[in-house]
């Protein structure tokens, strides 16, 4: 009787599940189909700030080197004394753009803008409650 009665459930199950089949794969269509969207998206705002950021970059340099020659221009005193002047602003420069760009790239900088930190510690919190772990 037991036997029978757990046959019946099994197939009850089996049969549930394969009714659901289709509503869950379009469901997971869906799903994935917004993902894709998303995805096209973020290339789209990827492509669009590099383009600007390239602009951004060119004006940049146009004003840096503007700059100096203006500068060099301007200055008085002796050819010696404006390379010295000008060696150390290049100096400033490129100690400025080493650690602006070191900071920028770094892991730590990306995982909490992006916030990926918090959702790693939320999949690890809630993998934790799944595999029986109390929540502290």
């Amino acid at each position: 009787m037991k036997n029978e009665i757990n046959q019946f459930l099994w197939k009850m199950f089996v049969g549930l599940a394969r009714s659901k089949q289709k509503d869950m794969a379009h469901l997971a269509r869906i799903r994935a189909a917004m993902l894709y969207v998303k995805g096209v998206q973020t290339m789209r705002l990827t492509v669009v700030g590099c383009l600007g950021i390239s602009l951004l970059c060119v004006l940049l340099c146009g004003g840096f080197i503007l700059f100096h020659v203006g500068l060099f221009f301007y200055l008085p005193g002796s050819i010696a004394v404006k390379g010295l002047i000008l060696a150390v602003l290049g100096a400033i420069y490129l100690l400025i753009a080493i650690t602006v760009l070191a900071s920028l790239s770094s892991e730590r900088f990306w995982m909490r803008m992006s916030k990926a930190d918090e959702t790693v510690k939320r999949a690890v919190k809630n993998e934790s409650l799944c595999s029986g772990d109390k929540e502290e």
